[in-house]
């Protein structure tokens, strides 16, 4: 937790110092933080459209900015190689680490995949309706006939059941 408030601050100072002095052409850390979030808006618009980055951008860039820092961050020397522990016949075997990367612990990448989820779901009631919604995760795509139509909607009904889980 001490790591995620950390970078969490960082990222925040930085944001700060970055864009106290805007510049029309940007220089040092204002030129690193625009590269930065025109590359993700970018890369994403590609992906999955303009309209739809105009509505989520604010999220996926959050995640991917907090997320890059922390494995960052997660890589100085000394975190989860300092703490407490006890000596063994290997040498000292570190059991409680002082400071462990913030995605180490599997409650913040629960979070983060929990408040995704809510939002995909939320995003994607939103652009296709709850009948779209269902005929994306049970309805057999593309164009088939006879047996094979049969054959489909049952696989795809299957995948849908594992999507859901």
């Amino acid at each position: 937790m001490v790591v995620t408030w950390v970078v969490a601050l960082g990222l925040i100072v930085f944001a700060q110092v970055a864009t106290r002095n805007m510049k029309a052409i940007p220089e040092g850390a204002q030129n690193f933080w625009e590269w930065m979030v025109e590359s993700l808006h970018n890369f994403l618009d590609g992906i999955i459209g303009h309209h739809l980055v105009h509505k989520t951008f604010w999220f996926f860039a959050t995640i991917f900015i907090f997320i890059l820092f922390s494995n960052w961050v997660g890589l100085i020397p000394g975190f989860g190689t300092v703490g407490w522990g006890h000596q063994t016949e290997h040498g000292f075997e570190v059991q409680d680490p002082l400071f462990r990367g913030a995605n180490a612990d599997l409650n913040m990448t629960l979070a983060m995949a929990l408040i995704f989820f809510l939002c995909w779901i939320v995003w994607a009631f939103q652009e296709v309706g709850p009948i779209g919604f269902l005929l994306h995760l049970f309805a057999p795509k593309g164009d088939t006939t006879g047996f094979l139509k049969v054959l489909m909607v049952v696989v795809f009904f299957a995948v849908g059941c594992l999507e859901i889980v």
